[in-house]
């Protein structure tokens, strides 16, 4: 994994940042490498959405790591109620409208999902930049019922 991520980074504080990882990963802890401020959390779900088979076997003993925390994490949780998440996205108009036809089915997602439980910051990260015009903003409201068991396995990161 390590000699991957040097070969397909080459900046120096990419560099910097891999050797950090090299050093300190920890397995027990992998959301806290998921969600530090570089490059994982964004090029790992892109792999992940554009089945980028090469990026995701290369990186299979994080993807583990992370999903196994998630889990864990996700079994320990004592929540009960029903709450809401929020999503926010910018996404291709054309997309947005395919969406729309297909109202009230499943929507599935390729990557980890991040959500928060605050709406104003899901719309924060769904801004569309204006030289973008074909692009829309989207924010999914998602509704968890923690009495439902689902395969699909959800933790609060937020610590």
């Amino acid at each position: 994994m390590i000699d991957f991520l040097c070969s397909h980074y080459q900046h120096p504080k990419d560099i910097e940042k891999i050797c950090e990882f090299e050093c300190r990963y920890d397995q027990m802890k992998p959301i806290q490498w998921y969600t530090k401020d570089w490059f994982l959390y964004r090029d790992l779900n892109q792999a992940l959405r554009e089945h980028d088979v090469i990026f995701s076997y290369s990186m299979r003993v994080f993807i583990k790591d992370l999903h196994q925390q998630i889990t864990n994490c996700h079994a320990e949780s004592k929540e009960s109620t029903i709450f809401k998440v929020y999503r926010g996205l910018s996404i291709a108009t054309a997309t947005l409208d395919e969406l729309k036809k297909k109202s009230g089915l499943l929507l599935s997602f390729n990557s980890f999902l991040s959500t928060t439980t605050n709406e104003s910051v899901a719309l924060i990260f769904s801004e569309t930049p204006r030289d973008r015009p074909h692009m829309t903003t989207v924010l999914f409201e998602i509704k968890v019922d923690p009495s439902i068991s689902t395969p699909a396995h959800y933790a609060d990161i937020s610590d």
